[in-house]
């Protein structure tokens, strides 16, 4: 609830905790006011202040640059989508999972995919503190919606305890930084055939995981590779590590490409009747729905063969329009 009066927001001369500022009030404009990503930075972007973009965790040089209206462009497009609904976001059931000590879990699409840092094989460290076991991972799985686990690197740790607790569990470990194809293709075919969410983990969550995430987003969603990183350091801060960076943008047009093919290629069904009325090879006959991919060529029976020919090699009164065949075309 918004207290009566206006509301002052403020913190350290410190570049980073300005920008931090920034982008919190930003984001109270879009989510609260229901102003445009455009209208809440107008406010900001003229100031006399040096604000910082959201880097990857590594150190040193990064060379791309996440800004603060990214990061608010995205957040305008998660609530259209749906992502966010700011009436309904618990603060408390967020932080059930988010946090270290409770599972280190992140929704990059919220109830479908998830990354979290990698399971340990034994409950404490040699100093006492505990770690999250596949069992503790898979009870809290099960409460939130999780039914499959892919692994892409991380510790060790015996994947039957992930299948005993009625989580499927995929082993697409890879060396480098960057899904091979395969591993591309497969992620993609898993996520995108089950109703259930997918936890991925590498290591730390934190590179490998939302790297492999951003290809199933961009492909399903409206969503760019510059809004797409944004999004993921809003979720997981500091991640989509180094090279990550560049090859996320790199894949944004081929996911795009094939995001359009599988479109062409999507089951059209039409009226046959409709169809042959518009084309004006029949008159009001009634036939069946027609079931076609792609183009679809039309074959009528003939009165002195059972065969199936083309109607344009015989007269109009020969044709008897009782059954029409469609020949499926499947465009790759």
């Amino acid at each position: 609830m918004l207290a009566e009066g206006p509301t002052i927001h403020y913190c350290s001369v410190k570049s980073a905790e300005k920008s931090n500022g920034a982008y919190l009030m930003c984001a109270f404009i879009v989510l609260v006011l229901k102003q445009t990503p455009q209208q809440a930075w107008e406010n900001f972007q003229n100031l006399p202040v040096l604000f910082l973009s959201y880097r990857d965790i590594t150190p040193g040089l990064c060379s791309y640059k996440c800004s603060i209206l990214h990061c608010i462009q995205v957040l305008h497009k998660a609530i259209k989508i749906g992502w966010i609904k700011y009436d309904e976001f618990n603060v408390d059931r967020y932080r059930d999972t988010y946090s270290l000590e409770k599972g280190d879990i992140s929704w990059i699409v919220p109830n479908k995919i998830a990354v979290f840092s990698s399971p340990f094989s034994e409950p404490r460290d040699f100093t006492g503190v505990r770690n999250y076991t596949p069992e503790d991972y898979a009870a809290i799985f099960s409460r939130i919606g999780v039914r499959t686990v892919i692994k892409l690197d991380g510790h060790p740790y015996d994947p039957e305890r992930f299948n005993r607790n009625r989580m499927r569990f995929y082993d697409f470990s890879f060396k480098g930084a960057t899904p091979p194809n395969n591993v591309i293709h497969a992620f993609l075919d898993i996520a995108e055939n089950t109703d259930f969410g997918v936890a991925i983990h590498c290591k730390a969550g934190m590179g490998k995981s939302p790297t492999l995430a951003s290809l199933y987003v961009m492909k399903k969603f409206d969503i760019t590779a510059e809004e797409y990183i944004a999004w993921a350091r809003i979720c997981r801060p500091g991640s989509i590590i180094s090279e990550q960076q560049d090859f996320i943008i790199q894949m944004e047009s081929k996911c795009k490409s094939i995001k359009r093919k599988e479109e062409k290629s999507t089951k059209l069904t039409i009226s046959a009747d409709n169809f042959l009325q518009r084309t004006g090879m029949l008159g009001t006959t009634s036939t069946p729905l027609l079931e076609i991919r792609g183009s679809m060529k039309l074959f009528t029976r003939t009165t002195n063969s059972s065969s199936t020919t083309r109607p344009s090699s015989k007269k109009k009164n020969d044709i008897l329009p009782r059954k029409i065949f469609a020949k499926r075309v499947t465009f790759y």
